[in-house]
């Protein structure tokens, strides 16, 4: 999906309203021309990009929400029509609002304000028209649609007969896309592997659940008793805490046992709209990789901006503490028997220092 950008506003183009003479005589009076450009907003009030219609050939602009069933929608979106260049003598011309309807799957009527379109008059420099979307949080899991064409309303033009030749692209339809999911679990928390892969069980099964504490590795022990290694050799901690309120921003705060920090920026953090619950590889990778650096003694000092319906990923790379040391007595010897435990938990605050998520993950190593 390709993202408009611009300075403010998706420019589709330029839209030339001819008016067709009064007069008998074609020749002598020249046919008055207002030309208006209409533009689309980049983003929502709250923030949701603009992209290009598929298949509207850069003349269609949507605008996609995606929240759980029972979280309620109040955003709006500006269209902007400005008048760039007219000529002659000319009283109203408007561009029109056409939204679709008796179709299965839309966004209900009532949970959109829609204007007739945007009027002009001589003398007129820009205008706006407001778009409003403000849905219950009562509708089902599912998607729902609603297409608004534009287009010029030769009936309510003065004078009548007004023609609509387009400068190509022009914006011709919108379309609102809202997406209600299931509930999402607030606070989720798991533990991988240095590559992204969920710790497994003894059955070799991967560990899905949050904050599960059935995840198994092997320490590795030579001759001497000293733990050399682990399998596998490193670990990350992964917490997904989705924000079901309103935009805020938070921090975080670690605790771990049986483990410490692998290099000096060993906590990442990254914003996206909804992940996965569990982590995904592609998710794992773009927290590391795209991820915001936040050094490695336990906490997100940052406050980090988290707009509602939005997910703060943070990632913690960890390996097992006491390598090089003695391994303990009573270690076990299986899978079944692993007894070496290490554990690691997150908490979110708000700006107020409330608590609004915490999540711990654990797993037990034995002697391999």
């Amino acid at each position: 999906m390709r993202t408009i950008r611009s300075f403010g506003f998706v420019c589709f183009g330029l839209m030339a309203l001819v008016a067709l003479p009064a007069a008998a005589n074609a020749q002598s009076v020249p046919a008055p021309v207002v030309t208006v450009q209409v533009t689309a907003p980049q983003a929502t009030t709250n923030g949701i990009l603009g992209a290009v219609l598929p298949g509207s050939g850069d003349t269609g602009v949507k605008y996609v929400w995606v929240v759980d069933q029972g979280t309620p929608i109040d955003d709006q979106l500006t269209v902007r029509g400005c008048i760039t260049s007219q000529t002659g003598t000319w009283s109203k011309a408007v561009v029109g609002y056409y939204p679709s309807t008796n179709l299965s799957g839309q966004i209900p009527s009532s949970a959109l304000t829609i204007p007739p379109g945007i009027e002009f008059a001589p003398g007129d420099a820009c205008k706006d028209s407001v778009i409003k979307l403000q849905t219950p949080g009562t509708l089902a899991v599912g998607t729902y649609i609603k297409t608004i064409k534009l287009s010029v309303d030769a009936a309510s033009n003065v004078p009548t007969g007004l023609r609509v030749p387009y400068t190509e692209p022009s914006l011709r339809q919108i379309q609102l896309i809202v997406t209600v999911m299931a509930p999402q679990q607030v606070t989720s928390c798991y533990l991988t592997d240095s590559e992204g892969e969920l710790l497994s069980g003894c059955d070799d099964n991967s560990i899905t659940a949050s904050a599960s504490n059935l995840g198994r590795f092997a320490i590795v022990v030579n001759k001497k008793n000293t733990q050399v290694a682990t399998n596998p050799g490193q670990f990350y901690y992964n917490l997904i805490w989705r924000n079901n309120g309103a935009d805020r921003a938070v921090r975080v705060r670690f605790t771990r046992s049986g483990v410490t920090p692998v290099g000096r920026q060993a906590i990442h953090y990254y914003v996206t709209n909804r992940p996965n619950t569990p982590i995904t590889q592609a998710e794992f990778d773009m927290a590391n990789g795209l991820g915001t650096p936040e050094g490695s003694d336990d906490v997100i000092a940052t406050a980090v901006p988290v707009r509602s319906g939005a997910s703060l990923i943070a990632t913690y790379h960890l390996e097992w503490a006491t390598l090089g040391t003695a391994a303990a007595a009573g270690i076990g010897t299986s899978c079944e028997a692993a007894n070496q435990w290490m554990s690691v938990g997150a908490t979110v605050y708000d700006a107020l220092g409330t608590r609004v998520g915490v999540c711990t993950a654990s797993a037990a190593g034995y002697r391999k």
